[in-house]
């Protein structure tokens, strides 16, 4: 969040042209692509991750994963072995419809309304966190640099001290306000150039690059136009990309219409492995809808803007899980074999006391929709979805 520094609000100016969908006042000189990372041909080594380390991520109250989320990224971070994120820092980011997400020394957690920018300045500093803790490479790169930040701030590399890595990241997330414009597709030529100079050792290796786009407006070029040749022109760049070893996150800071549309469109003009995410808030909202037995903790959505990605976890705020999918869920959440779980087509009874039984052991975490903690599972929801036996949601 931005403590010490006012931050730096572009005023948006409305044109007449059904063409242009926002202007941000910015210098208007061009800005050459950032440079690719100074890395080495091969990707960043990696270790496994160490047994401390994995239970420190579901017994500290910085992370309160659970058993199976712990487990999930140590065999994301071997497939996913760096990380890049692309932080928008552009004008727009100084509206004030975030939230922020505070975990108290005792554990509770407490949703604060704040900027955008302030948003993702938790979001980021968790990562780097994160990314420290369990030696998980990591490239931040700001939308609009400047000299304080650089083009690139590293975490989790073997030799980046703890205390410089986070110092740099905070000074650098407190003292840079909202300000310019939102220049995606430099940053994306950027990134292609750096997994191409190691796409051989990624694939040999069978791994990929993971890159999150945090971000809350469309692309637009230097002079702050999203015309839509902008936003063709970047879907074109993201093309560039296919055929690469790459994941792709978006991770929006925003629930404008214009903004949410085009981004979950781009999974059906891109060949690209892409997941689009909202906010921890919005999310929530969206899987109590289907799902509302199951309570969407943070750590799950930590999770899944860090790039685990599992067709289950897709479903959640799509449509009701069938019980052979609750089953799976449960299994990957409690770390266990889905195998040695009861059939709940079978015996209702017996897979609801296993789940009952397995959930007693996790910390509550923070449940959007009442406010408070809250156990992961509601045992009265789930039985009321799915008490029949039958197998299928019952209405």
């Amino acid at each position: 969040m931005v403590f010490n520094a006012s931050p730096i609000i572009a005023q948006a100016v409305l044109v007449d042209d059904s063409n242009a969908v926002q202007k941000v006042h910015a210098p208007s000189a061009p800005h050459p692509p950032p440079p690719p990372a100074n890395r080495p041909k091969g990707f960043p080594e990696i270790h496994d991750i160490s047994q401390q380390s994995l239970s420190d991520l579901y017994s500290s109250t910085i992370h309160s994963y659970t058993p199976g989320l712990a487990k999930a990224v140590g065999t994301t971070l071997q497939s996913f072995p760096l990380r890049i994120w692309v932080i928008d820092n552009s004008g727009s980011m100084a509206a004030g419809d975030g939230n922020r997400i505070v975990t108290t020394s005792s554990g509770q957690t407490k949703v604060i309304p704040c900027t955008r920018w302030e948003e993702i300045h938790e979001c980021v500093t968790y990562h780097a966190r994160l990314a420290h803790d369990i030696q998980a490479p990591t490239e931040f790169r700001m939308l609009n640099p400047n000299s304080v930040s650089g083009e690139i701030m590293h975490m989790g590399l073997e030799g980046v001290n703890f205390q410089e890595g986070m110092g740099k990241v905070y000074q650098v997330m407190n003292q840079m306000g909202p300000g310019g414009v939102t220049p995606l597709s430099r940053h994306i030529h950027a990134i292609k150039l750096e997994i191409e100079s190691m796409r051989t050792a990624l694939e040999q290796a069978g791994k990929k690059v993971c890159v999150v786009l945090a971000t809350d407006g469309l692309p637009s070029d230097n002079t702050g136009y999203s015309t839509q040749g902008v936003l063709d022109q970047f879907v074109r760049d993201l093309r560039t990309l296919e055929g690469l070893p790459i994941w792709v996150v978006v991770r929006l800071c925003t629930d404008e219409d214009n903004v949410t549309e085009f981004y979950n469109e781009l999974d059906s003009q891109v060949e690209l492995s892409l997941e689009v995410i909202d906010d921890f808030m919005g999310e929530a909202k969206e899987v109590y809808e289907h799902n509302p037995w199951l309570n969407y903790g943070l750590p799950l959505h930590r999770m899944r803007e860090w790039g685990f990605s599992d067709k289950l976890l897709d479903l959640l705020d799509e449509r009701p899980l069938f019980a052979t999918e609750v089953k799976n869920f449960m299994a990957f959440l409690f770390g266990l074999n889905a195998w040695d779980a009861p059939d709940p087509s079978v015996d209702w009874k017996q897979f609801v006391k296993w789940v009952d039984g397995n959930q007693k052991k996790l910390r509550p975490t923070y449940n959007v929709i009442s406010k408070t903690n809250k156990p992961w599972i509601d045992i009265k929801k789930l039985n009321a979805k799915y008490g029949d036996g039958s197998g299928c949601t019952v209405s």
